[in-house]
């Protein structure tokens, strides 16, 4: 069974316990859905690591996680994005990884608890607020 590959959206401030018990988190509510369901979660900050300066920018950066294929196998960088705002504030980054994979068909959950919560569009709360200004459905 092929891996399904989550991008894990997290605030840059988040330390490691935080993230660590996301990713369980994450793990637990696909096994729980898909048992048996092999599954790969990365975390935003290791993706930004990893493609930013090839990517040259966040728009860039921003549609490769969301709609990026690999090159030879065709296959999504990622069958799912996971936000970990618990209240459902993002940055701007994150609101527009968001809306791209949305726009694409790709599912948007917001990790709520050990539950994953739908996400349906973002709602700008404040344009200038490049931390938390827009509120995930």
């Amino acid at each position: 069974m092929t891996s399904k590959r989550i991008f894990l959206a997290h605030a840059k401030s988040d330390g490691e316990e935080a993230l660590a018990a996301a990713v369980r988190a994450v793990r637990g509510a696909i096994e729980a859905a898909r048992p048996g369901a092999p599954v790969e979660v990365t975390l935003g900050r290791d993706d930004w690591a990893r493609r930013f300066k090839a990517c040259g920018s966040w728009n860039v950066w921003c549609e490769t996680v969301a709609s990026g294929v690999h090159f030879l196998t065709r296959e999504p960088n990622y069958h799912g994005i996971v936000v970990t705002s618990g209240n459902g504030r993002v940055g701007a980054a994150t609101k527009r990884i968001v809306e791209i994979a949305l726009a694409n068909g790709k599912p948007v959950y917001r990790l709520d608890g050990a539950s994953l919560v739908k996400v349906s569009g973002c709602r700008v709360l404040d344009p200038d607020d490049w931390k938390g200004g827009t509120l995930v459905l």
